[in-house]
C-alpha cells in the first residue's frame, strides 16, 4: 500500500475506505504489506511522536529492503514513458518502483492522479496500481 493509505489506516479514526481494508476476510486473500519508502514519508512527518507510532504499526508490514540499484532502474523506466512527470509525484514513483521491486502484485492507492497516468506503465513493469476502494469488491 502506498503512504496516502497507510497513514488513512492508522490514524485513529480511519476513512470508510481504510476501514474496509481491515476486514477480516481480506486476510485471506491479501497480504498488505509496505516499501522501505513509508519509512522516508514517516520521517517527513512533524509530530515525533506520530512517527514513533507510525513506525511501529508499519514495521510489521515492511517488505525486504531493497537497494537503490534494484528500484532505480524501475523508477528510470517509469520516467522514460513519462518525461514530463512533475516533481511533485517523485515520491510517488519512488513507491511504485519500490513495489515492482519487491514483486508486489499490486499498489493500493487512492491517489487518482497516480493511477489515471501511470497504471500502464506500472502494469507493463509489473505492478497494478489499485484504488483502495476497489480492493474489497
Amino acid at each position: 500500500m502506498d503512504a496516502c493509505v497507510f497513514f488513512d489506516l492508522v490514524v485513529p479514526n480511519p476513512k470508510p475506505v481504510a476501514q474496509q481494508l481491515r476486514a477480516d476476510w481480506l486476510d485471506e486473500h491479501v497480504r498488505f504489506g509496505v516499501t522501505d519508502h513509508l519509512f522516508a514519508e514517516i520521517t517527513k512527518r512533524k509530530d515525533p511522536d506520530e512517527r514513533r507510532r507510525q513506525r511501529t504499526e508499519a514495521d510489521p508490514l515492511r517488505l525486504s529492503p531493497t537497494p537503490r540499484a534494484v528500484w532505480e532502474p524501475y523508477y528510470d523506466r517509469i520516467l522514460a514513458v513519462h518525461p514530463d512527470a512533475p516533481a511533485k509525484h517523485q515520491s510517488d514513483l519512488v513507491h511504485v518502483a519500490q513495489s515492482i521491486a519487491v514483486g508486489a502484485t499490486w499498489l493500493i492507492t487512492t491517489d487518482d492522479t497516480l493511477t489515471r497516468r501511470y497504471a500502464a506503465v506500472a502494469e507493463s513493469l509489473g505492478v497494478r496500481l489499485v484504488q483502495a476502494a476497489g480492493v474489497h469488491t
